[in-house]
């Protein structure tokens, strides 16, 4: 899968270098940092990734260039980033539309337009192209295969028949994203009428959790119905653990708002964006060329995330949950909603996970 950490694969040298800049982000501040050699690439990506994985290792072969990822523990490249946008960075991976969109506020990204990018769908690239979408992830709702009557629409999580029923989940990002959708197709009075519905119908005696475990708890019956992320529901029934793939036949995935008058699936993005001031920007624009090719969106998906460009084929494990109609509304109008979401959740009293 994308971003999944390889330390044990990484020859040593590379794991000490790797040590080495990490003392030196986490030292002083990217701004004050040298930048690296010519004919190197330098990502900075929001969740861990190693050179060893495609497409990054072919993008290596390619061009001979040695590329790095930038130690990134606790987000510290991205927060020093934030903060000052220059440094030895070259690429972002962003995660979502809400992080994008925070990253987009600190001005960190430089416009970048091609032919290849612009066959990227307009709805999951940046309008000002300050991003484009790499890969995509559908939030959906997980319920039990034999549930009657499932909720078929995210309104519907708060409907009072639903009291008790679901799952608690957290004001993450990756719910801000659904708030954030939820404003710009209801308002932000029908956003907050929806959050506190939802909130009202958790289940009381099931703690919060992440989407692998919550997806789990619909199949044992403590709870009818869980947000998610597609590809928990997938990687359960890939699991090592006989107990865990049993629980996953138990489940099926429901792609919200398929009516003819309701918007379509959710869908996300991961998406790359240049960097201002980037000391390798000819090698960062080489890859991002690198990745709107049909070859690279397969390997990047990593056989459980949608792939961005038309044509490429969706993974045969992600065709199992279905073929839905997607919403086209551009997903940076829901990252911009980021801070009303954040409100909204926060006056809807949605849980907080522990600090850890």
């Amino acid at each position: 899968m994308p971003f999944a950490p390889i330390l044990e694969e990484i020859p040593m040298p590379s794991v000490a270098r790797r040590l080495l800049l990490a003392a030196s982000v986490l030292a002083a501040p990217l701004a004050a940092m040298p930048a690296l050699a010519q004919g190197e690439l330098n990502i900075i990506a929001q969740r861990p990734g190693s050179p060893d994985q495609e497409p990054f290792a072919s993008f290596a072969r390619q061009t001979g260039s040695l590329v790095n990822f930038l130690p990134n523990a606790r987000n510290a490249a991205v927060t020093a980033l934030s903060a000052t946008p220059r440094g030895p960075g070259d690429l972002m991976l962003g995660t979502d539309a809400v992080a994008l969109a925070q990253l987009e506020a600190a001005g960190i990204f430089e416009p970048y337009s091609s032919p290849a990018t612009q066959r990227v769908p307009a709805h999951l690239r940046h309008p000002q192209n300050l991003w484009t979408g790499v890969s995509a992830r559908a939030r959906v709702m997980v319920v039990r295969d034999d549930a009657a009557n499932p909720p078929v629409r995210f309104a519907d999580l708060a409907d009072a028949r639903l009291r008790g029923a679901v799952c608690p989940t957290a004001p993450t990002t990756y719910n801000q994203f659904l708030a954030g959708r939820m404003i710009v197709h209801l308002g932000e009075a029908g956003a907050a009428s929806w959050a506190k519905g939802v909130a009202a119908n958790f289940a009381p005696a099931v703690p919060i959790a992440s989407d692998f475990v919550q997806i789990q708890a619909v199949a044992a019956g403590r709870c009818a119905v869980a947000i998610s992320n597609h590809y928990y529901l997938l990687r359960l029934a890939a699991s090592e653990k006989p107990e865990e793939r049993e629980a996953a036949k138990r489940l099926r995935a429901v792609f919200p708002d398929q009516g003819a008058d309701e918007p379509g699936a959710m869908i996300n993005v991961t998406a790359v964006g240049l960097l201002r001031g980037a000391p390798n920007r000819e090698n960062a624009v080489r890859f991002i060329e690198h990745l709107m090719t049909e070859k690279a969106q397969a390997e990047f998906g990593g056989g459980i995330f949608y792939p961005i460009l038309p044509g490429v084929p969706v993974p045969e494990r992600a065709q199992v949950l279905g073929s839905p109609r997607w919403d086209t509304t551009p997903v940076a109008r829901f990252g911009d909603s980021r801070e009303a979401a954040a409100r909204i959740l926060r006056e809807a009293a949605w849980p907080m996970p522990q600090q850890r």
